[in-house]
């Protein structure tokens, strides 16, 4: 019966997540603070009931040691953050909070046993909701499904785009691990569909993350010989499809991101590799003080590890820098050694896109921490799986 409750909870907390960034609610500042509110309350309730779970459980639960490592990380986070609040110095409560999330969200998928049904309604829910908001977000913000209109603005762009990245990972990794046809042709059709919607809220950094990380699960996912048997007949297809249609091509791709040919760095990146390097400048500048004193003037810095250096310096941003090293080394290994063929592996592979976005967003891959939760929740069904198979292989 709890197990179930906290089942429908996420399943809830997940469609709020999605319809918290609909047009209609994510304009309205008094709705958009309720269902931030409602999120965490629900969010807050499945932890309640994951920690009752626990502590009633017969069987001891033994923790993979990824996760025992982040919980160290995170005390001595806690203590930094007093330490910084007790001498009432500048900082960002967000910025523990959003790891504190982290670390819930993988606890409350290590302890709850999903089973692989839950798990497939999970990625349908994250596929749908994602096509949803996709759809109301172009038809309010752009007004028609044009891939060369250039003169919107889309609301909460790039929280949106993230959100509909998430759907089109998962909805091709549906794609590529179900095994009934009807269903896996359905969701390839809506990972076409979501991929499109994705090209259209021009969100560049979702549109880098997504195509590394399909480039990786097909990698890891076909059997060498059917790979081999791709690059062999597709590749000269290929080669010769862009020696034809070189200039058409790269004119197109400038064109559908809204970007002029033969376009600057700075606005290739809508002007955030200018500021990260007044970043690295100002770094450079205080390395130890950081904005703890006074804060910089610097326009928001699109990198995770640097706006968080420049908040604290380079002392006291060392431990998140472990913990955000730790999950990406972690999801590095995994991948490499992990051949894609169960949903319960699909954790590590959601971690791409996230880290991918880290380097040109500030607050991916871990805030707004409700937005990213379901990535870590994935985690923690992961570690659980990978902690039981390795018990049973030693047995």
């Amino acid at each position: 019966m709890l197990k179930k409750l906290i089942f429908l909870l996420l399943c809830f907390m997940q469609i709020f997540i999605a319809f918290a960034y609909l047009p209609s609610n994510y304009l309205d500042e008094s709705l958009y603070s309720r269902n931030s509110t409602l999120i965490t309350l629900l969010f807050g309730g499945v932890l309640g009931l994951t920690m009752i779970k626990h502590f009633f459980s017969k069987t001891k639960i033994k923790f993979h040691s990824l996760f025992r490592k982040l919980i160290t990380i995170l005390l001595i986070l806690c203590l930094e953050f007093f330490f910084l609040f007790a001498l009432s110095l500048n900082m960002n409560t967000n910025d523990l909070l959003s790891l504190i999330m982290v670390v819930v969200a993988i606890y409350i998928g290590y302890v709850n046993d999903f089973s692989i049904k839950q798990i497939k309604l999970f990625i349908l829910i994250i596929v749908l909701s994602s096509l949803y908001l996709g759809y109301e977000a172009i038809n309010v913000y752009v007004g028609a499904f044009d891939l060369y209109a250039s003169d919107w603005q889309v609301m909460g762009k790039n929280q949106i785009g993230q959100l509909i990245s998430f759907g089109v990972i998962l909805s091709y990794v549906f794609f590529i691990i179900e095994t009934k046809k009807i269903t896996k042709y359905l969701m390839l059709i809506l990972f076409f569909i979501l991929f499109s919607f994705l090209i259209i809220v021009k969100c560049k950094t979702a549109i880098l993350a997504v195509f590394i990380s399909v480039s990786i699960i097909s990698f890891k996912s076909f059997n060498k010989e059917t790979f081999k048997k791709y690059l062999l007949f597709g590749m000269p297809i290929l080669i010769l499809f862009l020696v034809i249609y070189a200039d058409e091509l790269i004119l197109g791709v400038f064109e559908l991101l809204g970007l002029e040919f033969g376009a600057s760095v700075n606005e290739l990146t809508t002007g955030r590799s200018s500021r990260n390097i007044e970043a690295l400048q100002y770094i450079k500048n205080n390395p130890f003080q950081g904005e703890l004193l006074r804060y910089s003037n610097i326009l928001m810095i699109h990198n995770w590890i640097l706006i968080r250096a420049v908040r604290y310096g380079v002392l006291l941003v060392l431990p998140m820098l472990i913990f955000y090293l730790m999950i990406l080394f972690f999801g590095i290994r995994e991948i490499y050694k992990t051949r894609l063929n169960n949903f319960f592996q699909i954790g590590c592979f959601l971690l791409i896109v996230p880290y991918i976005s880290s380097f040109a967003e500030p607050g991916a891959p871990f805030s707004p921490g409700t937005m990213f939760c379901f990535i870590y929740v994935f985690l923690g069904i992961y570690l659980r799986n990978i902690q039981i198979t390795n018990k049973q292989c030693k047995s």
